[in-house]
């Protein structure tokens, strides 16, 4: 088979790319390879080639005896690798032959990707891609869609093909000639001018083999990563019950995602429903039930489908849920859409159960750039009345009033499970133990050792989006500034920021943060206000420093500071263009705060230690979320049960009886959260305590199904878990959780969009058949595929019962003219209209009611809106601490409400809070140490989350307020730890990451 030359400049070409990946390190079991053809397009004739015919060969790169391949840079060591003289090897005459195109590569084969198809109706099945198998029968088109011309004029700029010292003018000389034929002088043979002639011809097809070679270099990032959230998770501890079932990655990395949240969420909701409902089908034994991520709004949809019962998982706050469900008051009270400019000031007040709220206040989808979001977040609610349940990551008493009003509207039953976090793993140990402690986490964990008690403030701006560089800057030079003690957990801005915090502190890029901030030596913890930060410091009893960046963090700060009265607002407005903090402010603020001595701090740490007495009896024996789980597991038990026998019936009302049987059943929950760590924790600790749960109980054999794509098993398939607790994975069809806060709006659309049809084809292939579906209620289709299939769906709503009950009664933000809004004329207007919610601002509405929040704003609303179709309502929520919220919610919802919260893992930190040796992560010992030297009490804890951040300007006025204010701090800061670390000074640490809430529980701990 010959080449055409690419110096014709051909037409466009087409060739098909597999949905594959290849990862230089990856192993395979099986390697069975398909075929790659590709078809170049010349004129009218039509030449099928190998594409990847042995280029390695001709490139002379030789595989390693680990079978990797050589560095990709073609031009190592500034000279080609062939040797064009071997006399030897060279054909006499013009007799060259096609034996130097037929050699077959001899070494290892290395397939791309491994899977089998995730589309029903796809007619080919893609088994393992491999580039040298001669087997005809199996074929995969590669379609690429390239200009070669474009290719060219790009490599035009990178000057000669060749290296520096192997130009055109040298060819003839060092044996690298490329050109035409000089004319021979007479005394040359003929076997020299063949030689010369032959390397001609050979240059031009080596040149065509290194454009294919980049080509396919390009579109290696097209291809989907393998097993992503399995890599993050899989190796966490977990019930021997619950097991990871993956899907592929074909979505966008984690790592970044937050660059572009609603494209992320977009790709999610479009790629990856396929590959869940391909697991869904094949999972055995089949699945008997099914919790999703209330976002994956077609996640009820495929429960019904296979007639799976599906629990809607929302992984916000219960007053987040009820903004969102009741988002119709927004409209009417004409405070949707807003501009927070006018209208930023005006109270909220008609959302049943909510506290009167600010515009401003309500979660960042209601106007501005958050706006990209709210029509999923919309069409998630919406779906939720399909599923047969509601979770919430709620403690009942903490947002009673918004629990209590959506379970009055909605059709389906609520489960308050809150706090959904693994408390349970820093209940008997905050440090882990030694053999369980991850790389670097024993050095952090020796660092919070070493801290007087209370003394550090841990920082944290959250996983996904994150302050800008400016902010950032300010944080780390307040922090240093400020003279206290911190812990800042900054990604990958780790390195950066511990260079500008100075010495009073670490900067980490990770941490495990449930076990730090239950670390004696926090006091304090600046957050983002993520639900799940939140949580944990209620869990640990820490008063916080708020600075919301995104989404539902603002009205989770609004009810940090002014209805639980356990923090300080460090950012105080939202709008269109970042209000920077300066380094002064966050000096002053950071000081105050860890002034442990002054009546206002001790005052803010007594009201910490009585909300945390709210949250951890609702997870005892006895209390509210522990018995909303002992109800929700029956209930997916029975329903599910009822559903594999085609009788349902409709959901008792909450609280639900069930007939006791003496007879063993096996049931099949599956969990479908949204595949972002916000949406992931919550819905990985109810897994968690539902399998718990089971354990004491031996009539039933319980099977939890946890759905993450590929990506996001790579990031928690290690985690320990349940026995009864499995992962099953779906294709990274969506953005990675990577940088994807950036444009949360984007990628929520994606994750709509791409994610549907992969769930269903694998809640329709799971093993045993699905029982029951608990999904998130941002995946507004979830409902509808459980229904479809006759599967009670629970829907998990991910934030707070506040934040739920003010989109639950949007049409009253929209009849008090609260929405639209214009932040800036309205904020300070109070929202007191929402049943059970206090009296808020409208500028502490979730921003997506404002500005550009406003992007996703319909998807949550849709959201909201199905939830009447699901059967139960999780509210990751404390009922005492929502309680008026809950009760309004429950007053208005049909279906029944379960405050579920706290969905932390406090199981993890009852027993001991620092992880023994074995189990920390990297960094984790370092800065527990650190935490155990602090005092008791004097530490605060900042993070600003895992998904938005602060701008640098701002991170870096937080920093220098720190620095300023002379307190002990603890900031978890992602990426931007070390620079912030050099900023913050001496008194605290910034680290990028820690196990938040053992770090929240650490004596040291004073605030959050």
């Amino acid at each position: 088979m010959r080449y055409h030359s690419f110096l014709r400049s051909p037409k466009k070409e087409e060739q098909q790319v597999p949905d594959c990946t290849h990862n230089s390190g990856e192993e395979f079991s099986d390697t069975t390879n398909t075929k790659l053809d590709c078809v170049y397009t010349n004129g009218d004739n039509d030449h099928e080639v190998d594409i990847m015919d042995d280029w390695e060969r001709i490139l002379g790169i030789e595989e390693e005896e680990d079978g990797k391949l050589p560095s990709d840079n073609m031009y190592s060591g500034h000279k080609l690798n062939w040797d064009f003289m071997d006399w030897d090897e060279f054909p006499n005459g013009e007799e060259e032959g096609e034996e130097i195109e037929q050699k077959v590569y001899q070494g290892t084969n290395k397939c791309f990707f491994e899977e089998e198809s995730y589309y029903k109706k796809k007619v080919v099945k893609s088994e393992s891609v491999g580039f040298w198998d001669d087997d005809d029968g199996k074929k995969v088109q590669l379609n690429l869609n390239l200009n070669y011309q474009e290719v060219l004029d790009a490599w035009s700029d990178r000057g000669s093909l060749w290296a520096d010292d192997c130009s055109l003018s040298s060819m003839a000389s060092n044996g690298n000639y490329m050109g035409e034929v000089p004319v021979m002088e007479e005394d040359k043979t003929r076997r020299e001018a063949s030689v010369l002639r032959y390397k001609e011809k050979r240059q031009s097809r080596l040149f065509s083999k290194k454009i294919r070679y980049q080509v396919r270099k390009l579109n290696a990032d097209k291809r989907p990563r393998l097993k992503e959230w399995l890599g993050f998770i899989g190796s966490d501890p977990k019930p021997d019950n619950v097991v990871f079932a993956t899907i592929p990655n074909v979505i966008p990395s984690e790592i970044g995602r937050g660059a572009d949240s609603p494209g992320f969420y977009e790709t999610v909701l479009r790629k990856i429903r396929a590959p869940v409902e391909d697991l869904l089908d094949r999972l055995e034994p089949p699945v008997t039930a099914l919790i999703a991520d209330t976002y994956l709004v077609w996640s009820v949809e495929i429960g019904n489908l296979r007639n799976i019962p599906v629990a809607s998982l929302w992984t916000m706050s219960a007053s987040v849920y009820s903004v969102f469900h009741f988002f119709d008051l927004l409209v009417q009270h004409r405070h949707f859409p807003v501009n927070l400019a006018e209208r930023g000031e005006e109270h909220v007040d008609y959302i049943p159960g909510l506290p009167s709220t600010r515009v401003a206040d309500l979660p960042t989808c209601f106007y501005a750039k958050g706006l990209n979001v709210l029509d999923r977040a919309l069409e998630a609610i919406s779906s939720l009345s399909k599923a047969r349940w509601l979770l919430l990551p709620s403690v009942y008493d903490l947002e009673a009033r918004v629990i209590d009003a959506l379970r009055d509207k909605l059709p389906i039953p609520v489960y308050t499970i809150g706090p959904t976090i693994p408390h349970f793993k820093v209940e008997a140990h905050s440090r882990p133990i030694e053999a369980q402690l991850k790389p670097n986490e024993s050095q952090y964990f020796d660092w919070l050792d070493k801290q007087p008690k209370g003394s550090v403030l841990y920082v944290s701006q959250g996983s996904l989006h994150s302050a800008s560089k400016a902010q950032m800057e300010e944080i780390a030079c307040g922090l240093r500034e400020s003279g206290a003690r911190f812990f800042w957990v900054a990604r990958e801005e780790a390195l950066e920021l511990q260079e500008k915090c100075g010495e009073m502190g670490i900067v980490v890029p990770w941490c495990d943060q449930l076990r730090v901030l239950c670390h004696s030596c926090i006091g304090g913890f600046w957050s983002h206000c993520g639900w799940n930060s939140t949580s944990e410091a209620v869990f640990a009893g820490l008063p916080m420093l708020t600075f919301p960046i995104y989404w539902d963090q603002v009205p989770n700060s609004k009810m940090i500071v002014e209805d639980w009265k356990i923090g300080w607002k460090v950012k105080k407005g939202m709008g269109e263009e970042e209000i920077l903090v300066t380094r002064e402010e966050i000096k002053g603020i950071v000081k105050r705060f860890m002034d442990l001595e002054s009546e206002e701090g001790k005052d803010l740490r007594r009201q910490a230690r009585e909300i945390q007495d709210i949250c951890q009896q609702a997870i005892q024996k006895g209390g509210s979320s522990y018995f909303n789980i002992e109800a929700l597991l029956p209930a997916l038990l029975f329903l599910s049960s009822a559903s594999q026998l085609r009788t349902l019936q409709s959901p008792p009302s909450h609280p639900m009886d069930f007939p006791n049987s003496s007879q063993t059943i096996t049931h099949h929950v599956v969990a479908l959260p949204i595949p972002s760590r916000g949406h992931i924790n919550p819905m990985m600790c109810l897994c968690n305590s539902l399998a718990s749960l089971n354990a004491a109980d031996g009539n039933i054999n319980l099977l939890v199904t946890l759905i993450v794509t590929e990506e996001w098993l790579g990031f928690i398939g290690s985690d320990p878990k349940p026995d009864n607790v499995v992962f099953a994975t779906i294709p990274n069809v969506i953005p990675s959780e990577i940088g994807r806060g950036a444009d949360s709006p984007s990628f929520y659309e994606t994750v709509l969009r791409k994610i549907r049809a992969p769930v269903e084809d694998l809640l329709d292939r799971l093993e045993p058949p699905v029982t029951a579906l608990i999904a998130d209620t941002h995946i507004v289709w979830s409902i509808e595929i459980g229904n479809l299939r006759n599967i009670p769906v629970a829907s998990l709503w991910t934030m707070s019962a506040s934040v739920y009950s003010v989109f639950h009664f949007f049409d009253l933000l929209v009849q008090h003219r609260h929405f639209p809004v214009n932040l800036a004329e309205r904020e300070k207007e109070h929202v007191d209209y929402i049943p059970g919610l206090p009296s808020t601002r409208v500028a502490d509405l979730p921003t997506c009611f404002y500005g550009k929040g406003i992007n996703i704003l319909d998807r949550i609303l849709e959201a909201i809106s199905s939830l009447p179709k699901a059967r139960w309502l999780l509210l990751p929520s404390v009922y005492e601490l929502e309680a008026q919220v809950i009760d309004a919610l429950r007053e208005k919802l049909s279906i029944p409400v379960y405050h579920i919260g706290p969905l932390i893992p406090h199981f993890k930190v009852k027993a001991q809070i620092r992880p023994i040796e074995a189990q920390p992560k990297p960094n984790e010992s370092q800065y527990f140490d650190w935490l155990d030297k602090q005092p008791r009490g004097s530490v605060l804890y900042i993070s600003q989350g895992s998904l938005h951040s602060a701008s640098k300007a701002q991170m870096e006025e937080i920093a220098r307020g720190l620095r300023e204010s002379g307190v002990r701090f603890f900031w978890a800061a992602r990426a931007e730890a070390l620079e912030l670390q050099e900023k913050c000074g001496e008194m605290g640490i910034v680290v990028p990451w820690c196990d938040q809430l053992r770090v929240l529980c650490h004596s040291c701990i004073g605030g959050f």
